[in-house]
């Protein structure tokens, strides 16, 4: 989990803190640069993440993660109490630790790891649909001049 050192939101109002509410869960990269940025007129400043390219460590390319992100929102919801009670510095600390703990367990929990033997090309569901339909129709092996087209 990567976050930001300095708060990402600055309150208008006086009896609001500063606070942090941008981060990153990552899988496999390390040593990701957090960086915030004070460029808006609002109360909440971007956050740019730098992942540093690295050829000495090579990204595990065989493997891919399919998260099922509701089962993960009612899990870390069961997980986590409300707002905990807070009363030092070192419970923050604890606090974060705590968090940060729950995520990666419950990210885990909820998450399924597949090794894929082939390469792996991402085509959109759409594009799946149309090529799905050229195979149907019979038209995806004639030739441009056979072809008629419709007018719709």
């Amino acid at each position: 989990m990567s976050s930001s050192t300095e708060p990402t939101t600055v309150p208008i109002r006086a009896n609001q803190r500063p606070s942090t509410i941008d981060f990153a869960i990552s899988n496999g990269l390390d040593n990701i640069l957090v960086q915030t940025h004070i460029e808006l007129s609002s109360d909440h400043n971007p956050v740019q993440f730098i992942v540093p390219v690295s050829g000495t460590k090579p990204y595990i390319q065989n493997c891919i993660t399919f998260t099922n992100w509701n089962l993960f929102q009612d899990l870390l919801t069961t997980s986590i109490p409300g707002n905990p009670q807070i009363n030092s510095t070192e419970e923050i600390d604890e606090k974060i630790s705590f968090l940060t703990d729950n995520i990666h367990t419950v990210i885990n929990q909820s998450s399924k790891f597949k090794t894929i033997t082939r390469n792996v090309t991402f085509i959109p569901l759409q594009i799946r649909r149309k090529i799905t339909e050229k195979i149907d129709s019979g038209n995806y092996c004639r030739t441009p001049a056979t072809l008629q087209l419709s007018k719709n």
